[in-house]
């Protein structure tokens, strides 16, 4: 019996997701800002301007180097022309004495 218990213990700890997010934002992307490619390069806005990962920042980035980054850009510029919500998960990076939310997961819904 104890080590069914201790076999279901470890089991629901493996089986948790191995991402955890600093924030998930959603709606509208109102505005999209292209700057260089390592600062901060690709930045969402989403409608009412939520504040992202606790920070006073209201927009969330990826970097070109950034994995997938190119598939990333398509379909937030998709959704952003077609006026769908999206989900965007984000996690919290220091850079200096601020911290950015850099974006880690994207859902586009109808």
């Amino acid at each position: 019996m104890f080590k069914k218990l201790i076999f279901t213990i470890v089991l629901l700890f493996t089986t948790t997701s191995a991402y955890s997010w600093d924030g998930a934002h959603s709606g509208k992307i109102v505005s999209i800002e292209i700057t260089g490619g390592t600062n901060f390069g690709f930045r969402v806005h989403l409608e009412g301007a939520p504040q992202m990962c606790g920070s006073q920042f209201t927009w969330a980035y990826l970097n070109e180097g950034d994995s997938n980054y190119n598939t990333y850009v398509s379909g937030l510029l998709a959704a952003k022309m077609s006026g769908v919500n999206v989900v965007i998960y984000t996690n919290k990076v220091t850079h200096g004495s601020n911290d950015f939310c850099r974006i880690g997961h994207v859902s586009i819904n109808q």
